[in-house]
């Protein structure tokens, strides 16, 4: 998505962007700028068999990438049955914790 932000955004008159597991987050934000609300998202996949550490050290990556400035959301694409109940608690509890701009 980060190679054609700025044209979709132009061509269509889309004002939320949101970006791959893959895009780096702090890229997307930039060419995003205020333009428009940056919503990056965790894949899924790797919660299956993470450990609730390694769940909470990407979504506080995820956090440390989009927070900047404001203007960001934060999910998963998908909510996978497979994903063990403690992974998807960190990944909550470690969003509303390290989440708040207040």
């Amino acid at each position: 998505m980060n190679p054609v932000i700025s044209e979709v955004m132009a061509r269509t008159g889309f004002t939320t962007c949101y970006l791959s597991p893959l895009e780096e987050i702090a890229e997307g934000k930039r060419l995003i700028g205020n333009r428009g609300l940056t919503c990056g998202v965790i894949n899924a996949i790797p919660l299956i068999d993470w450990s609730p550490e390694q769940v909470r050290a990407e979504v506080k990556r995820l956090l440390a990438d989009g927070m900047p400035g404001g203007r960001f959301l934060s999910g998963t694409l998908v909510m996978l049955l497979a994903i063990p109940e403690d992974n998807i608690r960190a990944m909550v509890d470690a969003t509303c914790e390290l989440g708040s701009l207040g």
